[in-house]
C-alpha cells in the first residue's frame, strides 16, 4: 500500500511538469515557432495546449505541408509528361499519315510517268521525222529521269 501511495504521489508531483506552458513567437524572418521556453528578448504569447488529434493538416488529407507540396510537384510533373507523350504520339500519327499520303502520291506519279514512257516508246517505234524523233527522245529521257526519282 505504501508503494502505491508513493507512486501516486510521484505522479501527482510530475503533472505540472507535463502540463507546462506552450509559447508561440515569430522570429526576424517571419517564421512562427512554438516551445516551452521562449528565447530571451523575444515577445512570446502563451498558447493553450491542445491534445493531438492525429490530423497533421487543416485539410485532413493526412499529409504535412511539405508533403502536400511535393505531391503537387509530382502530380504536375506527371501531368506535363503525359501531355508531352500525347503530343509526341499525335506528331507521330500525323507524320505517319503524311508519309502514307506521300507514298500514294508518289505511286500515282510513278504510274503516270510509266504511262508517258510507254506512249513515247510507241511513237518512236511507229516512226517519225527527225525533228519529231529528237523531241520524243528528249521527252522520253525526261520522263525516265522523273520515274527514277519517284518509282522505288
Amino acid at each position: 500500500m505504501k508503494k502505491l501511495v508513493g507512486i501516486s504521489f510521484g505522479l501527482f508531483l510530475s503533472l505540472p511538469a507535463v502540463a507546462g506552458s506552450i509559447y508561440r513567437w515569430v522570429d526576424k524572418q517571419g517564421q512562427v515557432h512554438f516551445g516551452d521556453k521562449p528565447p530571451v528578448g523575444v515577445q512570446a504569447k502563451q498558447e493553450e495546449a491542445r491534445p493531438a488529434t492525429g490530423d497533421y493538416t487543416a485539410t485532413g488529407s493526412g499529409l504535412r505541408s511539405g508533403e502536400r507540396t511535393r505531391l503537387g510537384e509530382i502530380e504536375k510533373r506527371e501531368s506535363r509528361e503525359e501531355a508531352e507523350k500525347s503530343a509526341r504520339d499525335q506528331r507521330a500519327a500525323t507524320d505517319e499519315m503524311r508519309r502514307e499520303r506521300q507514298a500514294g502520291q508518289d505511286a500515282n506519279r510513278c504510274a503516270g510517268y510509266q504511262q508517258k514512257i510507254s506512249e513515247y516508246k510507241k511513237r518512236l517505234r511507229a516512226g517519225c521525222r527527225v525533228s519529231t524523233c529528237n523531241s520524243y527522245n528528249a521527252q522520253l529521257d525526261r520522263y525516265k529521269g522523273k520515274a527514277a526519282q519517284v518509282c522505288r
